[in-house]
């Protein structure tokens, strides 16, 4: 019987422990815009670079979360920019807003951001 109540005690501190590991490691801006990216995210390699801007650094209510993938392999688009707009509600990060941006090729739209999609 002690050895019963021991194993269930055991398996309760050690399901406690990871809930609490799991719920703290994904509950970032960074961490909430790269699994909204979705499983194809880089499946194919480019230069990557993200950027994460706090409204503070101490206790921080608003983020702007920033993933550009750029010398992508398509034919018109050359770099795609994300831009998360998230907000601090009961206790979690979650997504307000989110814009795509497009970098086109010569000849095949925009040379700048927009959200105007490439020929």
């Amino acid at each position: 019987m002690y050895t019963r109540l021991l194993l269930c005690t055991i398996i309760f501190l050690l399901s406690s422990c990871n809930r609490n590991e799991d719920d703290t490691q994904t509950n970032t801006p960074f961490k909430v815009a790269i699994n909204a990216m979705g499983k194809d995210f880089q499946i194919e390699t480019s230069n990557l670079n993200i950027s994460q801007t706090l409204s503070s650094v101490e206790s921080p209510n608003t983020a702007t979360v920033t993933i550009e993938q750029s010398d992508l392999l398509y034919d018109s688009v050359n770099a795609i920019k994300d831009i998360f707009v998230l907000s601090f509600d009961n206790s979690k990060w979650v997504i307000q807003g989110r814009r795509t941006l497009y970098r086109c090729h010569h000849d095949r739209g925009s040379h700048q951001f927009s959200s105007a999609l490439c020929k």
